[in-house]
């Protein structure tokens, strides 16, 4: 059935989207992610995809990788600077080889919310890069928010697009999130 879907979905997609899937396994993860709603995941490959392409992924991590031009010069600046606190890095690996994300709040440094989602999904990109080295799709985050206030916390709207990102963007790409240190607050999305 999931080499059906996955025909189904390639045969929807245009020779241009083809060619700007992330990897071969996009459509894949997005029917068995839509339970084999074909309709549903055609529709999200195809959002993917177009995300993919207006955000300009690829730009960012070869800007970041191998800088060519002084557009690419100045993102790698930047991206530099809003890695330079720590707030987001990809290092080592869980039991089963999938890379860990690791997220820190309090150490917010920018409030440019275009600039803080570019910095995750170069994150996610490296993660991802570094996870199917060892022949796995997905990464886990562990969220540490000692000293966290709503002072520090990003705007409300980089949370909700840091959420629409990693749902809709990285399909089952997402293995598990852990947090330590929550605030007494967030016992509320809990119960």
């Amino acid at each position: 059935k999931e080499e059906t879907g996955f025909n189904a979905i390639m045969d929807a997609l245009s020779d241009e989207e083809k060619k700007s899937m992330s990897d071969a396994n996009l459509c894949l993860r997005h029917f068995r992610a839509d339970k084999g709603d074909l309709k549903k995941a055609i529709k999200r490959t195809k959002y993917a995809i177009k995300w993919r392409n207006e955000f300009e992924v690829d730009k960012i991590v070869n800007a970041i990788h191998n800088p060519t031009t002084d557009e690419d010069r100045k993102l790698r600046s930047t991206m530099k600077h809003e890695g330079s606190s720590g707030k987001v890095y990809a290092r080592g690996y869980d039991k089963e080889g999938r890379v860990i994300l690791y997220f820190y709040p309090v150490r917010e440094n920018t409030y440019d919310g275009k600039l803080n989602i570019m910095h995750l999904v170069y994150q996610i990109e490296r993660g991802i890069a570094c996870t199917e080295k060892n022949g796995l799709e997905k990464f886990i985050i562990i969220m540490d928010f000692e000293g966290w206030t709503m002072k520090n916390s990003p705007p409300m709207s980089v949370t909700k697009e840091t959420i629409h990102v990693v749902q809709e963007c990285y399909v089952e790409r997402l293995a598990r999130v852990y947090m330590t240190n929550a605030p007494f607050m967030f016992r509320t999305f809990w119960s």
